[in-house]
């Protein structure tokens, strides 16, 4: 029976499929668009298939490599059981469990062998995160819903996804290379039959390899040195902190394990978090006995040093406390974006505690724990997801985020390129898909720029619904690039609902937003676009390149010329961020009352519009901005009611505005009436709101009664 891991890791007792006589033969083209015949090996008796896996893993153990094996567009219940057969984990294409624990379940395990069905479209995140658990000498068997082309081709129907195109061309360029090791194959009609039939007799085909699990030399030795690096640093400072941060399979949980084993025999008292128990398995290998805190009460676990594995996935406020709490703090993650926030742990933590007067050592283990340099498997996931080719490029690039200091600077002015030499153009996405080394240009410098990048960007940037990528290109170079998202046009009946906040819509950002804010509909009915990310190369950067590229792209799509009515953008409000949109006409008029708990910092809205209509929304919903955040932060009060007042007035009393964001109104209205806007002890905050909702519609049943007389 294979292994039932957790409640993510389906059973495999439910389906009864037949495996029957052995046949070979050479598949008929994979694609009914494509004129391009592929041979493949067509297989529709179990015990061969069998037979092949062990093949593909025999020869990836040699190498200590790891094998991939494609089973193209297997019927339902048949990979779940295959699982049961050979005795492996089965993941089902989907779950009922939330995605980020999915991945969360999966990170820190190794298997010998795995077998995962993926839905349509392909997760490339949970693909990624599984493929790191396979340790060398095992595989990753894979059922794809669809079958593989044998070349490159243009979408042909609406509903090709180019994440997936680009997949299947990828993995049988990857099985040309390592055919010895990755293997692609369909079963025939047999093989797919629903009549019962008795499981197979594994006993008769001989045992599964075991994989090897052993470090190589070379990953031992580096691990060595930095293990001494580590107790050196601690040794040295009191208030020590370590950073172990990496790709997938280098080691990171071990040496945490080695870190916390060195510290218990210096009889310092240690504990550990994570976002879930089972991170406590890699110190436990190293045979360390420490107790385990939830994220959420391990700054007040009492010991000297405490271990964070998993770091990526908690908020970042969190990060910061542990380090008031404990004489030492030492953080463990992957910095692929596998884990919840992305990369915010390594764009924007790494560099705050770096600021802090603590002495900080990062350690980043460069070499394959689990798996020999040239492992295919993971050369294919690094090829797919566009990944860094070295853990060099890893550490020495420093992700930009928005352009700072462009176009404010005079020193810069000089610095500015010959206007002459700069084209602005929009990448075509059908034609980025089949063009690899642009792709992954656009995609590195795209990735870079923000803090939430994870391994599934690549499948948004190429299928996100209304998305588009624009380019600054200097003497045919890419420069500059930005990422949007086409909104608006909602439907007029949904308006009121999206106004009073009982409606919620995927992919309008801005329209609602701008709407709320204003308490105007017209935002709903234009088109404008969300700017995603913006990025400037590093090399390139503070000549007003940014500036140049947001200015021309704003004159490509403003009406009457181009179709939209605003463009806009939201992201992590610091200062420097601010002024670069401020200084290209963006307009704030909105700012979030919670902060983000990836980044510290509350989001902030701008728009630049182009039409009189969204202009006057923008320019209402930007002076009840500014009138909340003045009364908010007791400075520049306007005392004289505000013809918007009693409109927000009957948005807040009806729950559809919050406290914040009608905090003008209400200030003016505690300056003639005995209200309290701050609550008062042992009065929760829900329930001092609510008191004020009942206040501001007793008052304005009382004012409406009046005008009435």
């Amino acid at each position: 029976m294979a292994p039932c891991l957790n409640t993510t890791w389906r059973r495999n007792n439910e389906s009864h499929h037949t495996f029957e006589s052995l046949s070979y033969e050479i598949a008929p083209p994979f694609d009914c668009e494509s004129k391009t015949t592929v041979s493949r090996l067509e297989i529709s008796n179990h015990r061969s298939l069998v037979q092949h896996i062990a093949q593909l893993r025999n020869q990836a153990n040699t190498d200590r490599h790891r094998a991939l094996l494609v089973i193209q567009n297997p019927p339902g219940g048949y990979l779940q059981t295959l699982a049961t057969a050979i005795d492996a984990p089965f993941l089902a294409p989907e779950d009922t469990s939330d995605r980020a624990d999915r991945i969360t379940n999966v990170l820190g395990r190794e298997f010998d062998t795995l077998v995962h069905e993926t839905a349509a479209p392909v997760d490339a995140g949970l693909l990624a995160a599984l493929t790191g658990t396979i340790r060398a000498g095992g595989i990753l068997i894979l059922g794809l819903p669809c079958k593989l082309t044998g070349a490159a081709h243009r979408p042909t129907a609406k509903s090709d996804n180019r994440f997936q195109q680009r997949l299947a061309r990828l993995l049988l360029q990857c099985e040309q290379e390592h055919s010895d090791k990755i293997g692609v194959i369909s079963l025939t009609e047999a093989a797919k039959s629903n009549d019962a039939a008795p499981a197979t007799d594994l006993s008769r085909i001989g045992k599964l390899p075991a994989g090897n699990n052993a470090p190589l030399e070379s990953a031992a030795h580096e691990q060595d040195d930095l293990l001494l690096a580590a107790t050196r640093h601690l040794q040295r400072y009191p208030d020590a902190c370590l950073t172990i941060t990496g790709r997938r399979g280098r080691g990171k949980s071990a040496l945490l394990g080695r870190i916390a084993q060195w510290l218990v025999q210096q009889e310092i008292s240690v504990a550990m978090t994570a976002a879930r128990r089972s991170a406590l398995l890699s110190v436990e290998k190293q045979g360390v006995d420490i107790p385990f805190f939830a994220a959420s009460e391990a700054a007040d676990s009492g010991c000297r040093a405490l271990l964070v594995d998993e770091a990526a996935s908690l908020p970042i406020d969190t990060l910061t406390r542990y380090l008031q709490h404990h004489e030492h703090v030492v953080y463990c993650t992957t910095i692929e974006g596998y884990e919840q926030a992305g990369r915010a742990f390594d764009i924007r933590f790494t560099d705050m505690i770096a600021q802090l007067p603590r002495k900080v050592l990062a350690l980043h283990p460069g070499s394959a724990w689990r798996w020999a340099p040239g492992d295919p498997l993971e050369a294919f996931i690094d090829t797919l997801l566009l990944a860094r080719q070295t853990d060099t490029e890893e550490h020495d690039r420093k992700p930009c985020a928005a352009p700072t200091g462009d176009p404010l600077d005079p020193a810069m002015i000089s610095k500015k390129p010959d206007q002459t030499d700069l084209r602005i153009r929009r990448l075509d996405r059908d034609e980025l898909v089949q063009n690899e080394s642009l792709l992954a240009e656009v995609f590195s410098l795209l990735r870079e720029s923000h803090y939430q990048t994870t391994a599934s960007d690549i499948s948004h940037v190429l299928d996100g619904p209304d998305l588009q990528i624009w380019v600054l290109e200097e003497q045919q170079a890419i420069s500059a690039a930005l990422l949007l998202a086409v909104e608006g046009k909602m439907d007029a009946r949904l308006h009121e609902a999206v106004l009073s906040k009982q409606r919620r819509l995927p992919h309008q950002l801005l329209p609602q937003l701008l709407a709320q804010s204003a308490n105007r509909a017209a935002p709903l009915e234009a088109s404008m676009a969300r700017i995603i990310r913006i990025a400037v190369c590093p090399h390139r950067r503070r000549r007003g390149l940014g500036s140049r590229l947001l200015q021309e792209l704003a004159r490509a799509v403003a009406r009457p010329v181009g179709s939209l009515s605003a463009l806009g953008a939201s992201f992590a409000g610091d200062s420097a961020k601010l002024d670069f949109w401020q200084a290209n006409g963006f307009t704030r008029f909105h700012t979030g009352y919670r902060r983000n708990p990836r980044t510290g910092t509350r989001a902030v809205a701008v728009l630049k519009a182009f039409d009189t209509s969204v202009d006057a929304a923008l320019q209402r919903a930007a002076r009840i901005h500014d009138d909340n955040r003045g009364w908010l932060q007791g400075s520049t009060l306007n005392t004289v009611k505000d013809p918007a007042d009693e409109e927000l007035l009957h948005r807040f009393a009806s729950s559809q505005r919050s406290l914040t964001d009608t905090y003008a109104a209400m200030s003016r209205l505690a300056l003639h009436y005995p209200i309290n806007l701050n609550p008062t002890e042992g009065t929760s905050r829900r329930q001092h709101e609510a008191e004020l909702r009942a206040f501001a519609d007793r008052y304005l049943k009382s004012a409406s009664a009046l005008a009435q007389q």
